[in-house]
């Protein structure tokens, strides 16, 4: 997925390039920086995904690991091979939503972080002022949704409860 993410960015940020865009048309730039964004938030969306499942999995293995120890006989054992399996179908949903709003509020908080440095490299002290609050808050709020996420995905391991449940 990341060869596949990495060769259709440069593709996008090529064909920007190539295409010889007005400097005075207003929506010159637009469509590619949407399309860079949202190929910015599948990056973050898959990469969170695979990691909160085995987050998920993990969170299962052990919660069966401590409520029923004779389940957890061995590696292969259903303690493992059945969070795995409930991860991969009836908690993929809540995987999937936790991972995207955690994937928004990054992608966000990178085009800020960008937007800030554009705005320092052109002296507009003002603009440079406002994305760094804009970053702070953002970086606030990723903080606070990767805290509660932790949790929310240990309770949705051991209990199978939904993300909104959790």
């Amino acid at each position: 997925f990341f060869v596949f993410w990495f060769y259709a960015a440069n593709g996008i940020f090529f064909q920007n390039i190539s295409l010889d865009v007005d400097a005075n048309d207003p929506d010159g730039g637009d469509i590619s920086w949407g399309i860079f964004f949202l190929l910015l938030v599948s990056l973050y969306w898959t990469g969170t995904v695979l990691l909160n499942i085995v987050r998920v999995t993990t969170s299962g293995a052990v919660g069966t690991w401590c409520f029923v120890p004779e389940e957890a006989s061995g590696c292969c054992s259903s303690a493992v091979i059945s969070p795995f399996v409930r991860s991969m179908t009836y908690s993929f949903g809540s995987i999937c939503f936790g991972s995207l709003l955690e994937a928004l509020i990054t992608a966000l908080r990178v085009l800020a972080e960008n937007a800030r440095d554009q705005s320092r490299e052109d002296n507009d002290g003002c603009a440079s002022i406002l994305y760094c609050v804009l970053e702070c808050i953002l970086s606030l709020l990723e903080d606070i949704i990767g805290y509660f996420n932790q949790w929310a995905y240990v309770l949705i391991g051991i209990y199978g409860y939904s993300y909104l449940e959790s």
